[in-house]
């Protein structure tokens, strides 16, 4: 067959909340902008459509593509599935293929609704596997793609060499409806969705993570070697999203943007003489960039930052099993740094490793509220299970102590595995505690709106099912008694709670009314620049 125009779909869930930062903004994955990209320069007649921007799937176009492409995020693969089903419906000629965090880490799962799993960094892969449908050729021999043989038995070829020349600028352009959008489409999308949301452009700057933490996915799905952009190139990314888009507001989709010193440094002088200061931007870093003076100040001459730092635990052990290489007394001294800079923090924690309890969250929250957190992220460790057998890729959580495999609560927001010092409905419900303390009492923070806290209710009460018997009278997991080998329940019951939700959008308001944080973040969404 010949390959000319290829459509890609990023599906998004909304069927039940099951993740916070997807109601906030709108914002394609950058994975997505990078294959569209490298896809249309390549020559290839690309559609992209990405839920959680604002796209609205034209399934006439998808009919008559010779190839859909699906990037899918865990939490809404099944819907994902649902759409490959579509597809492949009304256009059965089309090659069905999945790429993105989910097919990189469940290939085997996925190929029952694909033809082709393209796993981890994807530009490369795609290319060649469209060059190869084109010749009409399957994927033997395809770095990086997974699929099935003749007889049905999953082919894991073997993972490609990550690309080591990091220039592709993406283009937003590609992506339908990632657009500048006016101040009634605005008002409009607030009373549907309850909550006003806003454009925030995408860019990455470098890929890779030398360091090797236990629970990260980066190392496997962009490798450990650090490459990094030409600041120039990151720029022209920015300004692209920043004219198209019309927002002052850029998300990094780097595992660190600092990593690299001289890099960051040149990067935010560019930004500096660029923009005067007048960029709202997010990123991830260490927490040791508290300690270099000139590279915190660069980054307050550079725009208003709001930072990720990974604090993951303030258990020594829990440390050390996420291989960290950071100390309680390193946090503590880290935290006390970067108070003495204009920055906001958003600190960063797993919880549910073997020596947590419920109280691990409550002096958790005590770290994060003495320190003045600007914003508070924290998921509960998860893995997936079989990525040892399928892929050979360590496991953080054994297959017999997930509670069950529906793909959409994998998101970090929910329990899916059963911890050692705690059953996982007392590790929801204190997750569920801590959120909304910490935006209570965090006066200087914008409220976050939660949707989630309305799927937990009921949530909650199947993890109380699944753990019946499995824990003693002191909270200790018994072993002995899992279900094992690992759970089969593969899309369970849990609905929303709608009164739940009403009261979140009212926390929402009433909190931020009253807040002088909030007036300002609420009223500079929609700003041009």
């Amino acid at each position: 067959m010949s390959v000319k125009k290829i459509t890609l779909i990023c599906p998004h869930d909304t069927s039940l909340p099951l993740q916070v930062t997807s109601y906030r903004a709108f914002m394609p994955r950058y994975g997505l902008l990078a294959v569209s990209t490298a896809l249309a320069n390549a020559g290839y007649d690309v559609r992209t459509y990405c839920e959680f921007s604002g796209s609205k799937v034209d399934w006439k176009r998808v009919g008559e593509s010779d190839a859909v492409c699906f990037s899918l995020m865990s939490f809404s693969s099944l819907k994902g599935y649902a759409y490959a089903a579509k597809a492949r419906r009304e256009n059965p000629r089309a090659a069905i293929i999945f790429g993105g965090s989910h097919p990189s880490s469940l290939p085997e799962d996925c190929l029952e609704h694909c033809d082709y799993a393209v796993r981890n960094e994807g530009e490369a892969t795609i290319l060649e596997l469209m060059e190869k449908l084109s010749q009409g050729l399957g994927a033997e021999g395809v770095d990086g793609v997974s699929f099935k043989d003749e007889n049905g038995v999953p082919v894991h070829n073997k993972s490609r060499a990550f690309i080591e020349k990091i220039d592709l600028v993406a283009d937003p352009g590609l992506v339908e409806g990632y657009t500048a959008r006016s101040l009634p489409f605005y008002l409009f999308d607030t009373l549907r969705n309850g909550i006003p949301r806003f454009n925030m452009a995408v860019v990455q700057s470098s890929r890779g993570c030398p360091f090797g933490c236990s629970f990260c996915f980066v190392k496997h799905e962009l490798g450990q070697k650090h490459r990094k952009k030409d600041p120039a190139l990151v720029m022209k990314e920015i300004e692209l999203s920043f004219n198209r888009l019309q927002t002052r507001y850029v998300f990094f989709a780097d595992n660190d943007l600092t990593l690299d010193r001289d890099h960051a440094l040149e990067l935010f002088r560019l930004m500096e003489k660029r923009f005067g200061g007048n960029v709202d931007m997010f990123f991830f870093s260490r927490i040791f960039i508290s300690k270099d003076n000139e590279l915190m100040e660069a980054i307050e001459r550079a725009g208003r930052a709001c930072i990720g730092v990974g604090v993951e635990s303030i258990d020594p052990r829990a440390l050390d099993f996420f291989d960290k290489r950071q100390s309680v007394i390193d946090i503590e001294n880290s935290l006390r740094l970067f108070s003495k800079h204009d920055v906001k923090l958003q600190l960063l924690f797993i919880f549910g490793s073997d020596n947590d309890t419920p109280e691990t969250v409550e002096r958790s929250l005590e770290l994060v509220l003495r320190n003045r957190a600007y914003n508070w992220g924290f998921c509960s460790m998860y893995d997936f299970p079989t990525r040892g057998s399928s892929l050979g890729i360590p496991q953080l959580i054994p297959d017999n102590r997930f509670i069950h495999r529906d793909w959409r609560f994998y998101s970090g927001n929910f329990v899916v595995h059963y911890p050692a010092k705690m059953p996982p409905s007392a590790l929801l419900r204190a997750m569920s505690s801590a959120y909304r303390r910490f935006y209570k009492e965090s006066k200087q923070s914008f409220y976050q709106y939660h949707p989630i806290q309305a799927t937990y209710r009921n949530y909650a009460k199947f993890l109380e099912q699944a753990e019946k018997g499995l824990y003693d009278s002191d909270g200790s997991l018994i072993e002995e008694a899992l279900p094992g080998p690992f759970a089969s329940a593969r899309r369970l019951d849990v609905k929303i709670d709608r009164a739940a939700l009403a009261g979140e959008i009212a926390r929402f308001y009433l909190h931020n009314l009253t807040r002088l944080q909030s007036w300002h973040y609420l009223l500079s969404i929609g700003k041009i620049p």
